[in-house]
């Protein structure tokens, strides 16, 4: 859980038959009537549905998580780089997009997205774009490393520059500069969104889990 107003809690234990003491947890820790969001495996969300903790079906997102062992071979045009100063403003405005299309739930000052463009430029070996063949920022993207694994995160291509593969091709640059350093490339996407699944199968990512993403309350 990212809210602010909450303890971050990971529940690690893996030798229970039920998941009571989650439950408990939650009941006793979060006493507020706050909607509160979780993101597990399957069998957890379908706990706190059967407990009647979710509270509405209809925002659940169904997430698939991913793995790239092996890089399948992808045609390119353009090239994976690092934004320019010169190119704050565009970038900016691309997570900017990106944020509105993904979590449209969140709201920032534009100032908040300069601020993410600055890595983007200081930041170069996990922030990339992908330039088309006349030079221009076409796709954003960028991965998070944690421990053995680099989260590939982000993707974002123009409107009137999709489907003509940009996307996949910075997927696969994202790839490369993680296995380049060892990490495991992962990523999670909407399962419901076919198009990405479709790229990033073609990319080399196996499916390896699906989870949930959704919000439980305290009932009274």
């Amino acid at each position: 859980n990212t809210d602010s107003g909450h303890p971050v809690v990971i529940w690690t234990s893996q030798d229970f038959d039920s998941y009571e003491g989650l439950y408990n947890f939650v009941v006793q820790t979060f006493s507020d009537n706050n909607p509160l969001m979780l993101t597990t495996k399957k069998d957890v969300y379908q706990f706190f549905l059967d407990k009647n903790f979710v509270v509405d079906d209809n925002d659940t997102k169904i997430l698939g998580a991913y793995k790239c062992e092996k890089l399948n071979n992808i045609a390119k045009i353009g090239c994976i780089d690092a934004a320019k100063p010169e190119e704050r403003e565009k970038v900016a405005k691309m997570i900017e997009a990106f944020q509105k299309e993904a979590m449209p739930e969140e709201k920032h000052p534009f100032s908040y997205y300069l601020e993410q463009a600055d890595k983007y430029i200081t930041i170069t070996d996990i922030n990339k774009v992908w330039r088309d063949e006349a030079g221009e920022i076409v796709s954003i993207g960028h991965i998070n490393i944690t421990d053995t694994t680099a989260r590939i995160g982000q993707i974002y291509t123009l409107p009137d520059k999709r489907g003509k593969s940009y996307a996949k091709m910075l997927v696969g640059g994202l790839t490369e500069v993680a296995v380049k350093k060892g990490l495991l490339p992962v990523l999670y996407t909407n399962f419901q969104y076919a198009p990405s699944n479709k790229c990033y199968k073609a990319v080399g990512f196996e499916l390896i889990d699906t989870i949930f993403s959704y919000n439980i309350k305290k009932k009274d």
